[in-house]
């Protein structure tokens, strides 16, 4: 069996550079603060990280430390990346844990060409992640043969060789308990060709039926087989909201958008699903959050299975503003079976759905009908009042609209538009009344307005407010 390994080393770091490209180059650690007390799961070379190292010690060192909160939904997007892309040139792919894939690679010579194969793996990861590879006669020799080469360069353990390859390897890389490493320094045992000289006997005896495991990894035999990950198929949609919310008619909004356009595809004909997985990126550092789902009962249509979804989404935590929903349906099956219920209100004709399906084709795709949905009546924006469904905009959004102001950004005349597409000039009579609003953390950027409540010339009202970041004048209803 020939097996390569891709092994990216630190991969949760170089994960979190990629979307954090200010911190290069700056002492920053990777913190995992889900456990009692924080635990430091890796560091930029700035930050001279070592394991056992505790936050406290790495704070007094640093004054200036960068601490980056741990996403591990984050990575395993990415490891589940690499795996589908490795899956896409090769059939036997396993993942072997985060920053490890395992590949069968024997039979591919003559699709690739040997000398080939090391560049279709490498070119098959992301440049930024720098993975390096190892090829050998199983999983454990191609393993420690990628843990030899440098970033995006291979090591390859020929056939018959692998003891030899090994034998000055220290055991500290053997995939066996901390313990026995550590009882097999005790007996002077630093590298795996002194185990591989002794007795396969004695090592039974000490170790029991892992001795003899031991042994025949230290000789470069490995039993362990490559079992490929299934490819499993799924269909995802995605919707940004059009501001950052935690409000679950929003959410439920996303849902019921999201789960129409999945069970819509055309890939879903006929088909079942069983398993769901709602994601998000979150305001918060535009960090991932995701929760997954398994249908009681198998659906096929949008109806039954948003509403599930939507109660697991109401009992979920959700940490911070939502700036995004993505749905992933998978596991499909053909049609359950189930028992017949007795005939009644289920052959209900609905002539609306036609109607609607024909204004949808003369309107070339857009949706006839809305409906509209509060969603924050409380927030001091008013574009986050409301929004129509299925769209997911504003009911009431920020119109841009022509000012002359004068001293003090005083708005002194607006430019109008006409029912006649033509513009009009009118002159503010009076200002009723002025305020401001700031939104400093619900919104992408910082929002700083500045209202105006006027009467126009000829009895007009109109609230309009002036962006104080640079953005210009606007047209708003404030209510």
């Amino acid at each position: 069996m020939r097996v390569a390994c891709v092994n990216i080393s630190h991969m949760r770091m170089k994960c979190e550079l990629t979307r954090n490209t200010d911190v290069v180059g700056k002492p920053a650690v990777l913190v995992d603060r889900t456990k009692a007390r924080p635990v430091l799961l890796d560091g930029t070379p700035e930050a001279g990280f070592a394991r056992g190292v505790g936050l406290s010690e790495m704070r007094s060192r640093h004054g200036h430390l960068i601490e980056l909160e741990s996403d591990e939904p984050f990575y395993r997007s990415v490891q589940e990346g690499i795996v589908r892309s490795l899956q896409a040139s090769f059939d036997r792919v396993q993942s072997g844990g985060l920053g490890t894939v395992y590949v069968r690679v024997d039979g591919f010579d003559q699709l690739y060409g040997a000398d080939n194969i090391p560049s279709v793996l490498i070119e098959s990861v992301e440049t930024h992640l720098n993975p390096r590879l190892g090829i050998g006669p199983g999983k454990f020799p191609a393993y420690v043969a990628a843990l030899q080469s440098a970033g995006r360069e291979s090591t390859q353990v020929p056939d018959g060789d692998a003891k030899a390859f090994l034998s000055p390897m220290p055991v500290q890389l053997l995939p066996v308990p901390a313990i026995q490493k550590l009882l097999l320094k005790k007996f002077g045992l630093g590298c795996m060709g002194q185990v591989a000289a002794l007795n396969v006997w004695d090592l039974q005896a000490r170790f029991g039926p892992e001795g003899r495991r031991i042994w025949e990894l230290c000789n470069g035999i490995d039993r362990e087989p490559l079992i490929p990950d299934r490819q499993e198929e799924a269909i995802s949609k995605s919707v940004e909201f059009p501001f950052p919310t935690a409000s679950l008619e929003m959410l439920f909004l996303g849902i019921e958008k999201l789960t129409e356009r999945a069970f819509t595809d055309a890939g879903l004909k006929g088909r079942f699903v069983q398993k769901a997985l709602i994601s998000g990126k979150l305001l918060r550092g535009e960090e991932l959050w995701d929760a997954s789902f398994v249908f009681k009962r198998p659906v096929s249509d949008a109806r039954n299975a948003a509403a599930p979804l939507q109660v697991m989404l109401a009992n979920t935590e959700i940490p911070h503003l939502v700036m995004d929903l993505s749905l992933t349906i998978s596991d499909f099956c053909a049609e359950p079976q189930v028992q017949l219920q007795m005939k009644g209100l289920a052959e209900q004709v609905e002539p609306l759905s036609d109607v609607v399906e024909k204004l949808r084709v003369r309107l070339r795709g857009k949706e006839p009908l809305a409906q509209m949905v509060t969603v924050e009546p409380g927030h001091c924006l008013p574009e986050r009042h409301a929004v129509w469904n299925p769209s997911l905009q504003p009911v009431n959004p920020p119109v841009p609209i022509s000012v002359r102001e004068g001293p003090g950004h005083v708005p002194l005349y607006v430019t109008l538009k006409r029912v006649t597409l033509k513009r009009k000039t009118v002159r503010v009579f009076r200002i009723d009344n002025m305020w401001k609003v700031n939104d400093n953390w619900s919104m992408v950027r910082p929002v700083h307005r500045r209202y105006y409540d006027l009467v126009l010339e000829g009895g007009i009202r109109q609230t309009v407010f002036k962006d104080m970041d640079g953005a210009g004048w606007f047209k708003q209803s404030y209510s």
